[in-house]
Protein backbone atom coordinates (compact mmCIF):
# COMPACT_ATOMS: atom_id res chain seq x y z
CA UNK A 1 0.00 0.00 0.00
CA UNK A 2 1.35 3.67 -0.81
CA UNK A 3 2.31 5.87 1.69
CA UNK A 4 0.00 9.06 0.77
CA UNK A 5 -3.30 9.27 0.45
CA UNK A 6 -6.00 12.04 -0.57
CA UNK A 7 -8.65 11.87 2.38
CA UNK A 8 -8.76 10.06 5.43
CA UNK A 9 -11.40 7.14 4.11
CA UNK A 10 -8.57 6.13 1.65
CA UNK A 11 -6.16 5.56 4.18
CA UNK A 12 -8.22 3.46 6.64
CA UNK A 13 -9.77 1.89 3.85
CA UNK A 14 -7.53 -1.47 3.79
CA UNK A 15 -5.45 -1.31 6.90
CA UNK A 16 -4.67 -4.69 8.10
CA UNK A 17 -1.58 -6.63 8.81
CA UNK A 18 -2.89 -9.87 8.20
CA UNK A 19 -1.46 -12.12 6.04
CA UNK A 20 -2.40 -15.51 4.32
CA UNK A 21 -0.94 -17.88 6.74
CA UNK A 22 -2.40 -15.61 9.33
CA UNK A 23 -6.26 -16.43 8.36
CA UNK A 24 -5.11 -20.02 7.67
CA UNK A 25 -4.07 -20.53 11.37
CA UNK A 26 -6.93 -18.71 12.72
CA UNK A 27 -9.35 -21.12 10.28
CA UNK A 28 -7.28 -24.00 11.52
CA UNK A 29 -7.46 -23.17 14.84
CA UNK A 30 -10.85 -22.83 14.95
CA UNK A 31 -12.06 -25.82 13.30
CA UNK A 32 -9.65 -27.76 15.94
CA UNK A 33 -11.46 -26.02 18.82
CA UNK A 34 -14.88 -26.91 17.75
CA UNK A 35 -13.96 -30.76 17.27
CA UNK A 36 -12.15 -30.69 20.78
CA UNK A 37 -15.56 -28.98 22.23
CA UNK A 38 -17.79 -31.63 20.29
CA UNK A 39 -15.68 -34.49 21.49
CA UNK A 40 -15.47 -33.15 25.18
CA UNK A 41 -19.50 -32.87 25.52
CA UNK A 42 -19.96 -36.33 24.26
CA UNK A 43 -17.52 -37.43 26.93
CA UNK A 44 -19.55 -35.20 29.96
CA UNK A 45 -22.91 -36.55 28.67
CA UNK A 46 -21.41 -40.36 28.51
CA UNK A 47 -20.12 -39.66 32.25
CA UNK A 48 -22.99 -38.30 33.58
CA UNK A 49 -25.14 -41.59 32.33
CA UNK A 50 -22.86 -43.92 33.64
CA UNK A 51 -23.33 -42.36 36.80
CA UNK A 52 -27.45 -42.01 37.04
CA UNK A 53 -27.34 -38.38 36.55
CA UNK A 54 -28.80 -38.55 32.83
CA UNK A 55 -31.38 -40.93 31.51
CA UNK A 56 -30.08 -43.67 29.50
CA UNK A 57 -32.12 -41.93 26.64
CA UNK A 58 -30.12 -38.47 26.75
CA UNK A 59 -28.08 -38.12 23.73
CA UNK A 60 -25.70 -34.92 22.66
CA UNK A 61 -27.74 -32.71 20.70
CA UNK A 62 -26.52 -32.62 16.75
CA UNK A 63 -25.32 -29.73 16.24
CA UNK A 64 -27.30 -28.05 12.76
CA UNK A 65 -25.73 -28.49 9.36
CA UNK A 66 -27.22 -25.03 8.50
CA UNK A 67 -27.93 -22.03 10.17
CA UNK A 68 -30.66 -19.57 8.02
CA UNK A 69 -29.77 -15.99 9.13
CA UNK A 70 -32.87 -13.26 8.77
CA UNK A 71 -32.18 -9.41 8.93
CA UNK A 72 -35.51 -8.44 10.38
CA UNK A 73 -37.08 -5.00 11.18
CA UNK A 74 -41.07 -4.26 11.86
CA UNK A 75 -42.21 -6.54 9.26
CA UNK A 76 -44.80 -8.66 11.46
CA UNK A 77 -46.97 -10.12 8.41
CA UNK A 78 -43.66 -11.95 6.66
CA UNK A 79 -42.72 -13.73 9.96
CA UNK A 80 -44.90 -16.64 9.84
CA UNK A 81 -43.94 -16.90 6.17
CA UNK A 82 -40.00 -17.36 7.07
CA UNK A 83 -40.71 -19.51 10.10
CA UNK A 84 -42.98 -22.03 8.81
CA UNK A 85 -41.08 -22.40 5.42
CA UNK A 86 -37.47 -23.05 7.09
CA UNK A 87 -39.13 -25.69 9.83
CA UNK A 88 -40.21 -27.58 6.55
CA UNK A 89 -35.92 -26.81 5.65
CA UNK A 90 -35.49 -28.34 8.98
CA UNK A 91 -37.05 -31.70 8.15
CA UNK A 92 -34.81 -32.11 5.32
CA UNK A 93 -31.66 -30.83 6.63
CA UNK A 94 -31.24 -29.74 10.27
CA UNK A 95 -31.06 -26.65 10.74
CA UNK A 96 -31.90 -23.47 13.11
CA UNK A 97 -33.17 -19.81 12.56
CA UNK A 98 -31.07 -16.88 13.66
CA UNK A 99 -32.85 -13.31 13.39
CA UNK A 100 -31.20 -9.98 13.94
CA UNK A 101 -34.28 -8.64 15.38
CA UNK A 102 -34.00 -4.30 14.95
CA UNK A 103 -37.29 -3.57 16.25
CA UNK A 104 -36.57 -4.55 19.98
CA UNK A 105 -40.14 -3.26 21.28
CA UNK A 106 -41.21 -7.03 19.81
CA UNK A 107 -39.49 -8.83 21.85
CA UNK A 108 -42.18 -10.57 23.70
CA UNK A 109 -43.35 -11.59 20.40
CA UNK A 110 -40.37 -13.70 19.05
CA UNK A 111 -39.46 -14.75 22.84
CA UNK A 112 -42.79 -16.40 22.71
CA UNK A 113 -41.69 -17.57 19.04
CA UNK A 114 -38.84 -19.21 20.39
CA UNK A 115 -40.59 -21.10 23.02
CA UNK A 116 -43.39 -22.28 20.50
CA UNK A 117 -40.64 -23.59 18.12
CA UNK A 118 -38.57 -25.43 20.95
CA UNK A 119 -35.98 -23.12 20.49
CA UNK A 120 -35.51 -23.60 16.41
CA UNK A 121 -36.02 -19.53 16.66
CA UNK A 122 -32.94 -17.94 18.14
CA UNK A 123 -34.24 -13.79 18.80
CA UNK A 124 -31.31 -11.40 18.92
CA UNK A 125 -32.28 -8.26 20.07
CA UNK A 126 -30.41 -5.21 18.59
CA UNK A 127 -31.18 -1.30 18.10
CA UNK A 128 -30.03 -0.16 15.37
CA UNK A 129 -27.59 -2.81 14.34
CA UNK A 130 -28.77 -3.72 11.30
CA UNK A 131 -26.91 -5.02 7.71
CA UNK A 132 -23.47 -6.07 8.34
CA UNK A 133 -22.94 -5.83 11.68
CA UNK A 134 -26.36 -7.68 12.20
CA UNK A 135 -24.86 -10.67 10.17
CA UNK A 136 -21.74 -10.23 12.26
CA UNK A 137 -23.48 -11.24 15.45
CA UNK A 138 -25.81 -14.12 14.02
CA UNK A 139 -22.60 -15.30 12.36
CA UNK A 140 -20.38 -15.41 15.41
CA UNK A 141 -23.45 -17.23 17.34
CA UNK A 142 -24.58 -19.74 14.32
CA UNK A 143 -23.67 -23.60 15.52
CA UNK A 144 -24.22 -24.83 11.17
CA UNK A 145 -21.47 -25.78 8.55
CA UNK A 146 -23.26 -23.44 6.39
CA UNK A 147 -24.39 -20.06 6.90
CA UNK A 148 -27.63 -18.84 4.73
CA UNK A 149 -27.98 -15.32 5.04
CA UNK A 150 -31.69 -13.73 4.44
CA UNK A 151 -33.60 -10.58 4.23
CA UNK A 152 -37.12 -10.19 5.55
CA UNK A 153 -38.39 -8.78 2.10
CA UNK A 154 -36.83 -12.36 -0.10
CA UNK A 155 -39.09 -14.81 -1.12
CA UNK A 156 -37.24 -17.95 -1.55
CA UNK A 157 -38.42 -20.58 -4.32
CA UNK A 158 -39.01 -23.23 -4.49
CA UNK A 159 -40.49 -23.03 -1.38
CA UNK A 160 -40.95 -26.74 -0.37
CA UNK A 161 -37.17 -26.32 0.26
CA UNK A 162 -36.33 -29.03 -2.29
CA UNK A 163 -33.04 -26.76 -2.88
CA UNK A 164 -31.38 -26.95 0.44
CA UNK A 165 -30.33 -30.86 0.19
CA UNK A 166 -28.84 -30.02 -3.14
CA UNK A 167 -27.08 -27.05 -1.83
CA UNK A 168 -25.47 -28.91 1.09
CA UNK A 169 -24.64 -31.75 -1.50
CA UNK A 170 -22.35 -28.64 -3.32
CA UNK A 171 -20.79 -28.11 -0.62
CA UNK A 172 -19.44 -31.59 -0.02
CA UNK A 173 -19.07 -32.34 -3.51
CA UNK A 174 -16.28 -28.99 -3.54
CA UNK A 175 -14.10 -28.87 -0.75
CA UNK A 176 -13.33 -25.52 -2.30
CA UNK A 177 -16.78 -24.21 -2.05
CA UNK A 178 -16.56 -21.12 -0.10
CA UNK A 179 -20.04 -19.33 -0.70
CA UNK A 180 -23.11 -19.72 -2.94
CA UNK A 181 -25.18 -16.64 -4.49
CA UNK A 182 -29.08 -16.67 -4.36
CA UNK A 183 -30.02 -13.65 -5.86
CA UNK A 184 -28.14 -11.19 -8.97
CA UNK A 185 -25.51 -12.87 -10.68
CA UNK A 186 -22.12 -11.04 -11.49
CA UNK A 187 -18.90 -12.25 -13.68
CA UNK A 188 -17.62 -8.82 -14.47
CA UNK A 189 -17.43 -5.18 -14.95
CA UNK A 190 -19.27 -5.23 -18.10
CA UNK A 191 -21.68 -6.33 -21.15
CA UNK A 192 -20.79 -9.88 -22.74
CA UNK A 193 -21.10 -12.44 -20.54
CA UNK A 194 -23.99 -14.86 -20.76
CA UNK A 195 -25.86 -14.81 -17.00
CA UNK A 196 -28.15 -17.01 -17.64
CA UNK A 197 -26.62 -19.12 -15.00
CA UNK A 198 -27.76 -22.58 -17.07
CA UNK A 199 -24.37 -22.78 -19.32
CA UNK A 200 -22.68 -25.20 -16.92
CA UNK A 201 -23.08 -27.59 -14.32
CA UNK A 202 -21.01 -30.00 -12.00
CA UNK A 203 -20.72 -33.65 -13.38
CA UNK A 204 -20.89 -35.10 -9.83
CA UNK A 205 -23.89 -33.48 -8.62
CA UNK A 206 -26.18 -31.86 -11.48
CA UNK A 207 -25.73 -28.63 -10.07
CA UNK A 208 -24.90 -25.24 -11.76
CA UNK A 209 -21.32 -23.70 -12.07
CA UNK A 210 -18.99 -21.20 -10.40
CA UNK A 211 -19.47 -17.28 -10.81
CA UNK A 212 -17.83 -14.49 -9.24
CA UNK A 213 -20.14 -11.37 -7.24
CA UNK A 214 -18.79 -8.09 -5.83
CA UNK A 215 -16.52 -7.78 -2.80
CA UNK A 216 -17.51 -11.13 -0.64
CA UNK A 217 -16.91 -12.97 -3.58
CA UNK A 218 -13.76 -11.41 -5.01
CA UNK A 219 -11.84 -11.77 -1.22
CA UNK A 220 -12.81 -15.59 -1.69
CA UNK A 221 -11.54 -15.80 -5.07
CA UNK A 222 -7.92 -14.31 -4.03
CA UNK A 223 -7.80 -16.38 -1.22
CA UNK A 224 -8.39 -19.70 -3.37
CA UNK A 225 -11.60 -20.50 -2.84
CA UNK A 226 -14.30 -20.97 -4.85
CA UNK A 227 -17.81 -19.35 -5.42
CA UNK A 228 -21.25 -20.64 -6.98
CA UNK A 229 -24.44 -19.09 -7.95
CA UNK A 230 -27.90 -20.78 -7.23
CA UNK A 231 -31.02 -18.56 -8.21
CA UNK A 232 -33.86 -19.41 -5.69
CA UNK A 233 -34.48 -15.84 -4.06
CA UNK A 234 -36.34 -12.92 -5.23
CA UNK A 235 -37.57 -9.98 -3.48
CA UNK A 236 -41.19 -9.51 -2.33
CA UNK A 237 -43.45 -7.05 -4.47
CA UNK A 238 -44.00 -4.35 -2.44
CA UNK A 239 -42.68 -3.49 1.27
CA UNK A 240 -45.46 -4.67 4.28
CA UNK A 241 -43.44 -3.05 6.74
CA UNK A 242 -42.59 0.52 8.14
CA UNK A 243 -39.64 1.82 6.84
CA UNK A 244 -36.49 2.45 8.70
CA UNK A 245 -35.05 5.63 9.57
CA UNK A 246 -32.35 4.83 6.66
CA UNK A 247 -35.22 4.71 4.29
CA UNK A 248 -36.94 7.78 4.73
CA UNK A 249 -36.77 10.71 1.97
CA UNK A 250 -35.01 12.58 4.48
CA UNK A 251 -32.21 10.36 5.70
CA UNK A 252 -32.13 7.48 2.63
CA UNK A 253 -29.99 9.55 0.15
CA UNK A 254 -27.44 10.40 3.31
CA UNK A 255 -27.16 7.42 4.28
CA UNK A 256 -27.04 5.15 1.11
CA UNK A 257 -25.79 7.43 -1.23
CA UNK A 258 -22.98 8.22 0.78
CA UNK A 259 -22.76 4.34 1.86
CA UNK A 260 -22.37 3.14 -1.91
CA UNK A 261 -19.99 6.11 -2.90
CA UNK A 262 -17.49 4.82 -0.24
CA UNK A 263 -17.92 1.46 -0.56
CA UNK A 264 -17.85 1.11 -4.56
CA UNK A 265 -14.38 3.59 -3.82
CA UNK A 266 -13.35 1.36 -1.48
CA UNK A 267 -13.77 -1.62 -3.80
CA UNK A 268 -11.87 -0.20 -6.51
CA UNK A 269 -9.33 0.84 -4.42
CA UNK A 270 -8.59 -2.26 -3.02
CA UNK A 271 -9.30 -4.17 -6.47
CA UNK A 272 -9.54 -2.01 -9.06
CA UNK A 273 -7.39 0.67 -10.66
CA UNK A 274 -6.99 2.89 -7.96
CA UNK A 275 -9.04 5.00 -5.06
CA UNK A 276 -12.06 6.83 -7.31
CA UNK A 277 -11.37 5.16 -10.36
CA UNK A 278 -12.93 2.21 -11.79
CA UNK A 279 -12.14 -1.57 -12.35
CA UNK A 280 -8.94 -1.91 -13.65
CA UNK A 281 -6.37 -4.84 -15.03
CA UNK A 282 -6.41 -7.15 -11.75
CA UNK A 283 -9.94 -7.45 -12.33
CA UNK A 284 -9.78 -8.34 -15.27
CA UNK A 285 -7.35 -10.72 -14.54
CA UNK A 286 -10.08 -12.60 -11.78
CA UNK A 287 -12.93 -12.50 -14.50
CA UNK A 288 -10.36 -14.84 -16.66
CA UNK A 289 -9.79 -17.30 -13.56
CA UNK A 290 -13.70 -17.63 -12.96
CA UNK A 291 -13.69 -18.22 -16.85
CA UNK A 292 -10.92 -20.77 -16.50
CA UNK A 293 -12.03 -22.65 -13.31
CA UNK A 294 -15.91 -23.08 -14.71
CA UNK A 295 -13.96 -24.50 -18.22
CA UNK A 296 -11.69 -27.04 -16.36
CA UNK A 297 -14.13 -28.46 -13.00
CA UNK A 298 -17.33 -28.29 -14.89
CA UNK A 299 -19.52 -29.67 -17.75
CA UNK A 300 -20.98 -27.41 -20.31
CA UNK A 301 -24.77 -27.93 -20.57
CA UNK A 302 -24.67 -27.41 -24.64
CA UNK A 303 -21.46 -27.53 -25.94
CA UNK A 304 -22.38 -26.84 -29.24
CA UNK A 305 -23.80 -23.47 -28.09
CA UNK A 306 -22.50 -19.75 -28.29
CA UNK A 307 -19.71 -19.57 -25.73
CA UNK A 308 -21.19 -17.78 -22.70
CA UNK A 309 -17.82 -15.95 -21.75
CA UNK A 310 -16.69 -12.80 -23.87
CA UNK A 311 -13.08 -13.83 -23.57
CA UNK A 312 -14.14 -17.39 -25.28
CA UNK A 313 -14.26 -21.04 -24.50
CA UNK A 314 -10.86 -21.91 -24.37
CA UNK A 315 -9.49 -23.68 -21.43
CA UNK A 316 -6.38 -22.07 -21.59
CA UNK A 317 -4.65 -18.51 -21.48
CA UNK A 318 -5.76 -15.04 -21.07
CA UNK A 319 -7.26 -13.90 -24.45
CA UNK A 320 -8.20 -9.95 -24.77
CA UNK A 321 -11.34 -8.94 -24.78
CA UNK A 322 -12.89 -7.89 -28.12
CA UNK A 323 -12.09 -3.93 -28.79
CA UNK A 324 -15.66 -2.90 -28.05
CA UNK A 325 -15.51 -3.99 -24.11
CA UNK A 326 -13.57 -0.82 -22.58
CA UNK A 327 -13.95 -1.99 -18.67
CA UNK A 328 -10.64 -2.71 -17.60
CA UNK A 329 -8.94 -0.04 -19.88
CA UNK A 330 -7.42 2.48 -16.89
CA UNK A 331 -4.25 2.98 -15.34
CA UNK A 332 -4.00 0.54 -11.87
CA UNK A 333 -3.17 2.02 -9.09
CA UNK A 334 -4.50 0.01 -6.00
CA UNK A 335 -3.87 0.11 -2.82
CA UNK A 336 -3.17 -4.06 -2.63
CA UNK A 337 -1.99 -5.81 -5.36
CA UNK A 338 -3.70 -9.22 -4.48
Amino acid sequence: MGTSFANIEEKFAWKTDWNQSYVQDRYLNARKARVELEGNIGKLVGSLREKGVLTPATSVQDLPVVSFMLQYFKRPRVVSLFVNMLQVCNKLVQSEFLVNVDSPQEGQAWADLSWNTSGFVVPVMSYNVHELRGYNRLAGMARGKILVFLQDDDLVEPSDCSWLPRLVAQFEAMPQLAMVGMNKLQLSHGEGNDLSAHNFLDPSTGECGIWSDWELSIRFWTAGWHVAYMPIIQKAPGDPGTPGGTHKPETGVRCWGRQQGLSSSVYMGRWGAGWGSGPGKFLEKLENHVRLTNLRLLKRTNPDGPCPFRKGCEPEGDPPLPERYTDYRREDKPMVYA
